[in-house]
Formats: C-alpha cells, structure tokens, sequence
C-alpha cells in the first residue's frame, strides 16, 4: 500500500440517531489535574447518565457505555474532541 496525503473537504454534520447528546466541562477549574465530566441527555432535556474523571479513563468507560446507543464514529469523536477541550481549558463548557 502506498502512502498519500489526503486534504480534507468541509463535511456537513450528519446527525445520528442515538437520541442522545452530551453536556462536557472540567469540574476542577482551578487543579493542574483535570477531571471531567460528562452528562448523558435525552434529547428532550432528561439526564441519562453522568461520568467523571480523568480524559483517558473517561473516553474508554463512556464509549463503552454509548455502544448501547449506537452512536455513530462522527459523534463519537465529536464527543472525544469535547473531552479533550474540556481538559485543557478551565471555562469550557459544550453543551
């Protein structure tokens, strides 16, 4: 197989239908050490289920989670690049 470069094209979101969104901030602001939550919400506003905790320990038990959901790869990782922000900025909410 040979490598190449692939630029990318914008891409339209395609929404799954999983039934459910996250809501992702970082609950110690002021800590070197980031703890993140992330709360499971049906689409009409009932929470689901929350995690906490570290960004890798809460990415592998929250997509272990959402597999019942069916989620698909695009939310997934949308919802691993929220994680991530969360982690490195302190006022970061995405909801």
């Amino acid at each position: 197989m040979d490598w190449k470069l692939n630029e990318t094209i914008p891409q339209e979101w395609q929404q799954d239908n999983s039934g459910v969104y996250t809501l992702i901030y970082r609950t110690d602001k002021k800590s070197s050490v980031s703890k993140v939550r992330v709360d499971i919400m049906t689409t009409d506003d009932k929470p689901v289920q929350s995690f906490v905790g570290n960004p890798e320990d809460l990415r592998k038990n929250l997509m272990k989670y959402m597999a019942q959901f069916n989620i698909s790869i695009e939310h997934a990782s949308y919802i691993g690049a929220g994680i991530v922000k969360a982690s490195l900025l302190s006022d970061y909410v995405q909801d």
